[in-house]
């Protein structure tokens, strides 16, 4: 399933084959992935945590 029509940003190897679901600004339904999609979010745990 691909949903997003921008290029995947990587190439697989040995076989394996990347797909791009969605890029930043994109809209899927009424979701919209949220900040920089670079995986170095943090999020609140609990009052004490963030990760």
């Amino acid at each position: 399933m691909v949903l997003t029509t921008q290029p995947s940003q990587m190439i697989g190897l040995n076989s394996y084959e990347t797909v791009p679901l969605f890029t930043v600004g994109e809209t899927i339904g009424d979701y919209t992935p949220p900040g920089i999609l670079d995986g170095l979010g943090a999020y609140e745990l609990d009052d004490d945590t963030i990760r």
